[in-house]
């Protein structure tokens, strides 16, 4: 439950004001520190720093969110950054779903519009699953590693669910 916070400066409710900004403070501590990692050391004394900034963040977007926090929020936006910082937010209500949600329901949505073709010829296997996948820009490489499975779908090889898990995460990879 979203707390009600008023101010004795202001004559209307805060909680609002205090969840944008400390969710703003949490964005940018978060891709300084992202930044950072790239050009400091782990254990340096400024990216310590930024990450009790983040830890403290965290606490305040939690409760300005009505969330609840724990310690593993402040580990989970360390190790993980951004990614991490959009988990929290659909933990706290802020965010419906993370970009890695959003791309794992786009490729399983693509896997299935591929599944008529597995009762098609092998030639009209290859021809309309090359138009489609270079659709979105796969390499040749990745296109043909999909057709091959399909038609071993086809052939009765590899098994539907099979087919699935595999170009999924070759896909979600985006490995040639």
């Amino acid at each position: 439950m979203k707390p009600k916070i008023r101010s004795s400066q202001y004559e209307y409710e805060m909680t609002d004001w205090l969840l944008d900004h400390s969710q703003a403070l949490l964005i940018e501590s978060v891709e300084l520190a992202t930044a950072l990692k790239k050009v400091q050391k782990k254990d340096d004394e400024l990216l310590i720093k930024l990450n009790s900034i983040i830890t403290n963040s965290s606490k305040l977007l939690a409760f300005s969110s009505g969330g609840d926090w724990s310690e593993a929020d402040a580990k989970i936006l360390v190790s993980e950054g951004e990614l991490g910082l959009e988990k929290l937010l659909v933990k706290y209500g802020l965010l419906e779903e993370t970009s890695e949600d959003i791309e794992k329901q786009r490729i399983a949505s693509f896997v299935v519009k591929l599944k008529p073709l597995i009762y098609e010829p092998v030639q009209v296997i290859s021809d309309r699953s090359r138009q489609m996948l270079g659709e979105y820009g796969f390499s040749e490489a990745m296109i043909d590693r999909i057709i091959k499975m399909l038609a071993e779908v086809s052939r009765g090889e590899l098994k539907w669910v099979e087919f699935v898990a595999k170009s999924t995460e070759l896909l979600k990879r985006g490995v040639d």
